[in-house]
């Protein structure tokens, strides 16, 4: 089973590969390296979704697994489900 670190250090660069600007990553990225795992989480999806930045079924999936893990309201993260592709 990945530490949170690796499955946060997925999602950083997914984003990356999904667009989301080099200062949104590089804050995430410290936040990350803090050891500040739900800054990191919160600062890659709200980024995301406040750019519209387009995501995929496989990306939100990661995402909410680790939501679920850390026991997140819904309000914290499913607002990006308008991000996903459409057939994706």
């Amino acid at each position: 089973m990945p530490s949170d670190k690796t499955r946060l250090q997925f999602l950083v660069s997914q984003a990356k590969k999904l667009g989301l600007h080099k200062t949104d990553i590089s804050y995430a990225q410290d936040f990350l390296d803090q050891g500040e795992h739900f800054l990191c989480f919160d600062q890659v999806v709200t980024q995301l979704y406040e750019l519209g930045i387009s995501i995929d079924q496989s990306f939100y999936l990661s995402v909410e697994a680790l939501a679920r893990k850390w026991k997140l309201n819904d309000e914290e993260y499913a607002f990006l489900k308008e991000n996903i592709l459409s057939g994706s």
